[in-house]
């Protein structure tokens, strides 16, 4: 809902629901696991609230908010349509193979809605009946229709017949807080209530006596559930665990690891039991097992999937991240701090291709020998990391924090995190450059750099060994001058966030990007900005210097770096800061399926003896997308050479290195560390 505010005479406020502002591009996809998603023709112009299939696969139907109903056929072309229905449509169902159940939801909580059945026959579609009331979900099976009907403050269980469409059967349920997850097969419906329970009621007896279960699970809510077999109920415990229960006893028989995300909708393949699809907020996948889901072998507790093999060490969203030599290091919002071996000897990883399912067959894969070598935490949400190997060969890592605290550790000691200097708030972005520099940014618009001695750092426990050369607020938080320009800002009225930054080769400079849509180029010693580019029509989300080979295309004279920005806008830019001139603008490559918007970048630079760049001098751009794809693409030509999806939430950091070596972090809680290595004139990885 988009609400709209205004203050009465009397100085009270209320709220008005203005117009739903809906997307034009609404699209439905076809999926297997053996090929990617096939865009299919529909007549939504809305947002798809629900899409079904019949009985035995005979027909399909979708619905959207603005009240449009479409039909499809087996081989998903449409042959029927229905336009004008009291919006929103929360869903459509089959009962059975010929009748389609679509539920109405009014726009305000107390609106009346209603259940519509069509029947649907040799490609023609009728109205058969209209059951009224104030539905919130409903379900179907043989000749009955449950419905559960929510008019504050009782929740009541309805059954009627679907043939005559007549109220059979009505009951109040024990709550007062009807929840969205319900499961039915031909003995069982389960009711989600009061968020952390679940409600057990037998079909075959409803009609004759009232009875019900209440079944207690320590569950976050839950969006979705199935009844995979007689008594065993398949649904997501936690944000990343899912259990098979015994509705009987309410015992699990048996859990595993899945996608991290919300579950929105999960089930069983109908014609290879051991495949499980999950459709979650985020991302959808395809769990493999060794053995049928809905045939549980009760004498093991916990299996993972095949295709799903996840070792879980960061908690909360994974943000920060290095590739810094042979260590990989990583940081997440709950404070912890990982270092991993980043090279590739005896490292085989599972890995999950584009269409969703595991590379290398449906053999378990053996135990993962991936550990981490060391481990701290800190209390605070980290959000960012550099790291720099002293002149005596120490590695100490720099940690920004979400308070907006700058600390060090060193990994070679047992020592905790130390806090030297402060932004004032959360810190974005941090970079080193040459034997002391450090430049970090926050989200009120500013820039630093410190001068670090990091020997005396590490001596008086960060009391003295930095000194501030820059601090300076670059981007300067602005009223939008229209309710447009409003729409493509995030918090710009408040605040200018920098969210990245970089120190040229010559040390001068430093190139920042903002949510404010600008790039600006600084001088250190003077704090004054020497170039100010509003080229993108989103926020800035990353920039680099980048020099690149003399003789290329891109190169500049005395080999000046090149400065290179992503935006939200999906926009890669490559321009000659000083000249001002735009050299190369890359937009994302069309294949990307779902909606996506670049996140960070980082350049791949070739090595002497670099066998990915035959000839001389070839660069790559690595960019990463809020959807967890990853495209490599030839700075020079701009020619896609690798794209896939690899996360199952958004890059929260990216981070590749001379070669063809990158790793990435995200949402989804894991960290990826990629080789490129070219294969018949391709990349994979």
């Amino acid at each position: 809902k988009c609400l709209g505010v205004h203050t009465t005479t009397t100085g009270a406020v209320s709220l008005c629901e203005t117009d739903i502002v809906v997307p034009q591009n609404c699209s439905l996809y076809k999926w297997s696991t053996t090929s990617p998603g096939i865009n299919l023709p529909t007549p939504h112009t809305s947002f798809i609230t629900f899409v079904c299939h019949s009985k035995t696969y005979k027909y399909y139907a979708s619905c959207d908010w603005k009240g449009v109903i479409a039909i499809y056929d087996d081989n998903f072309e449409v042959f029927f349509s229905l336009k004008g229905l009291d919006p929103p449509l929360a869903a459509v169902k089959f009962h059975g193979d010929d009748v389609l159940m679509v539920l109405t939801r009014g726009k305000h909580e107390h609106d009346r809605t209603s259940i519509a059945t069509y029947q649907v026959q040799n490609n023609n579609v009728s109205l058969t009946k209209v059951l009224s009331g104030n539905y919130y979900q409903c379900a179907s099976f043989d000749n009955f229709i449950f419905s559960w009907n929510w008019l504050q403050p009782e929740f009541t269980l309805c059954v009627h017949d679907s043939e005559l469409g007549v109220l059979i059967k009505q009951q109040k349920l024990m709550s007062d807080s009807p929840g969205i997850g319900f499961a039915i097969n031909k003995e069982n419906l389960i009711l989600e209530v009061n968020n952390r329970s679940l409600l057990w009621f037998n079909t075959t007896t409803l009609l004759e006596h009232s009875s019900s279960h209440l079944i207690n699970v320590a569950s976050s809510k839950i969006w979705t559930m199935i009844l995979i077999s007689q008594y065993n109920l398949l649904f997501q415990k936690s944000r990343q665990t899912y259990v098979i229960l015994d509705i009987r006893t309410g015992d699990v028989v048996k859990s595993f690891c899945g996608p991290s995300a919300f579950a929105c909708y999960i089930e069983i393949s109908p014609s290879n039991p051991k495949y499980l699809w999950v459709c979650t907020v985020e991302s959808m996948a395809c769990l493999i097992f060794t053995q049928p889901l809905d045939q549980p072998d009760p004498s093991t507790t916990t299996e993972l999937p095949v295709s799903s093999k996840v070792y879980n060490f960061h908690e909360i969203s994974c943000c920060g991240l290095i590739l810094h030599g042979a260590h990989l290091i990583t940081g997440d919002m709950a404070g912890n701090i990982f270092t991993w071996d980043a090279t590739s000897e005896g490292q085989q990883i599972t890995r999950h291709s584009s269409e969703g399912i595991i590379s290398g067959g449906h053999e378990p894969p053996s135990e993962n020998p991936i550990t981490y070598l060391s481990k701290t935490h800190i209390q605070d949400g980290i959000r960012a990391l550099a790291c720099h190997t002293t002149s005596e060969g120490r590695d100490v890592v720099l940690i920004g924090t979400l308070s907006g605290m700058l600390l060090f550790w060193t990994i070679e000691t047992d020592t905790e995190p130390v806090p030297f200097v402060g932004a004032g708030d959360t810190i974005t972005c941090i970079r080193t450059s040459g034997d002391n520099l450090v430049c970090y940014s926050s989200i009120t618009g500013e820039v630093f750099v410190e001068e670090v001695d990091y020997e005396m750092l590490m001596e008086t426990w960060g009391t003295s060994g930095h000194t501030n050369i820059l601090s300076r607020t670059i981007h300067i938080p602005r009223t939008p001058a229209t309710p447009e320009e409003e729409a493509k800002f995030g918090s710009l009225r408040l605040q200018a966030e920098v969210w990245s930054v970089d120190v040229s080769p010559c040390q001068q400079y430093v190139l920042s990007g903002s949510e404010d849509q600008t790039t600006k180029i600084t001088e250190i010693s003077s704090g004054n900005v020497m170039k100010s580019f509003k080229d993108h029509e989103l926020a800035v989300t990353c920039v680099r210097w980048v020099v690149v080979a003399t003789g290329t295309m891109l190169s500049l004279r005395d080999n000046a770096p090149l400065a290179v920005s992503s935006s939200d806008d999906n926009m890669i830019i490559v321009r000659d800061p000083w000249q001002g001139v735009i050299l190369r603008k890359y937009s994302l490559p069309e294949e990307l399926h779902g909606f996506c918007t670049l996140t960070y970048f980082d350049l791949l630079l070739p090595t002497t003896s670099d066998e990915l760049s035959p000839g001389f001098g070839k660069c790559r751009v690595v960019m990463g997308t809020v959807n967890g794809y990853v495209i490599v693409r030839d700075l020079e030509t701009g020619e896609v050479e690798f794209c896939e999806r690899v996360h199952q939430g958004s890059i929260e950091g990216l981070w590749g290195r001379t070669g063809g070596s990158f790793a990435t972090c995200s949402s989804d809680c894991t960290v990826q560390v990629h080789w490129l290595e070219a294969d018949e004139g391709k990349l994979r990885s």
